[in-house]
């Protein structure tokens, strides 16, 4: 079992119907939260749209390009963003006016008693989940560090910019061009990042917690090796947008450039693309690799590029760099890998059941008497 190793984290958080209002007002920053409980990380599809939607800026290197570690300043602290969040909420008037119009003051309380109404239930649910979170982690001895909260940020970062997986699995990526990106998804979905820095938080919680909970058999183990190990593909790759470009960069290739060096000039990824497109060795079956750029690699000799590979309406070149074939046959010498793969594998439909169970074992006092009449409407509507 992969063991986490994290240490004590103190998010002082109250449910009280002013100190939930402020936490709402600071929420929608960014005009936000007037959707359905949904805080999850913007996926691919939105990335892709908005990063063609405006263009990359020119002038931008990516963080690392020269080798060393980016400097501080450009690294977005999670614990921090959330503190400054905090903090300035902490300077705002405390006069209990927040606005005047033509001389006529609007009351903090108006606006909160506003907030609550639309918003209450939503934010109240995600502030409980964290709670749960935090108490079961301790009960467990679970401790989670910024490290961890940073880690899963840095996760989702990556995921936008691809869902394959570069060979290096500490190779840098595009951390700014990543964040662009995530600040314009953000804004779209009206989404203000002091709320996606929360969940941030409650998913690195909620990942220790579901990681200690899972249990493989040896059979399970076994079963991931032969489908995974015995027979794997070295490949990388070349993404482009359009089967023109995709074509236009193969005749490159047949022209004498090198594939590692067409990736990092020409490819769309900007998670493989830096690192020459190399991706992780993968399996006939490997359900994180699409089952067209598998097919694809397994029908290649080494040293040869496929044609133009259609998913999700990306356009990849793939070249077959080698085979591996595990000559020890004892899948017992690849355990601790085994088990992080089937975590990975596992981890995002535990995280939803834990979210859900963690919320319906809470033992929730709601003082605000509308609040509590919403959430008890919310409850019902679950069937609970």
């Amino acid at each position: 079992m992969l063991q986490a190793t994290h240490a004590n984290r103190t998010i002082s958080t109250r449910t009280s119907p002013m100190g939930l209002a402020l936490l709402i007002l600071i929420c929608l920053s960014a005009v936000g939260c007037n959707r359905a409980n949904r805080i999850d990380s913007p996926s691919v599809a939105d990335a892709v749209a908005q990063r063609y939607k405006e263009p990359r800026r020119k002038d931008t290197a990516p963080p690392n390009a020269n080798g060393q570690e980016a400097p501080a300043a450009r690294r977005r602290s999670v614990s921090t963003g959330l503190s400054l969040a905090n903090s300035e909420a902490n300077r705002k008037d405390k006069s209990g006016t927040l606005a005047t119009v033509n001389g006529r003051a609007i009351s903090r309380d108006r606006v909160f008693q506003m907030l609550l109404a639309g918003h209450g239930v939503n934010v109240l649910e995600r502030l409980v989940v964290l709670e749960q979170a935090k108490r079961v982690s301790s009960e467990l001895g679970l401790n989670v560090t910024d490290v961890d909260v940073q880690t899963e940020y840095d996760r989702r970062l990556k995921r936008m910019l691809s869902p394959l997986e570069a060979a290096d699995q500490n190779a840098e990526f595009d951390r700014e061009e990543a964040e662009r990106l995530l600040h314009s998804v953000l804004q779209g979905r009206n989404i203000s990042m002091e709320e996606y820095l929360a969940s941030i938080k409650r998913d690195a919680y909620l990942r220790a917690i579901a990681f200690d909970r899972m249990r493989f058999s040896d059979e399970d183990l076994q079963r991931e090796y032969d489908a995974h190990f015995k027979e794997r593909a070295q490949v990388r790759h070349i993404q482009r947008p359009t089967l023109a470009e995709a074509r236009q960069v193969a005749l490159m290739l047949q022209d004498g450039l090198d594939f590692a060096q067409a990736a990092k000039q020409h490819s769309a990824n900007l998670r493989t693309g830096p690192s020459g497109g190399s991706l992780r060795p993968f399996g006939r079956t490997d359900a994180r690799v699409p089952k067209a750029l598998r097919e694809a690699a397994f029908a290649l000799e080494p040293g040869q590029v496929s044609d133009p590979v259609r998913v999700d309406g990306w356009h990849h070149l793939v070249k077959l760099e080698k085979t591996l074939i595990d000559p020890s046959a004892d899948w017992s010498e690849h355990r601790a890998q085994l088990q992080h793969r089937l975590q990975e594998q596992h981890v995002n439909a535990r995280l939803k059941r834990l979210y859900r169970t963690l919320l319906d074992e809470a033992d929730i006092r709601i003082n605000d008497p509308k609040l509590a009449k919403q959430y008890a409407s919310r409850r019902s509507q679950r069937g609970q």
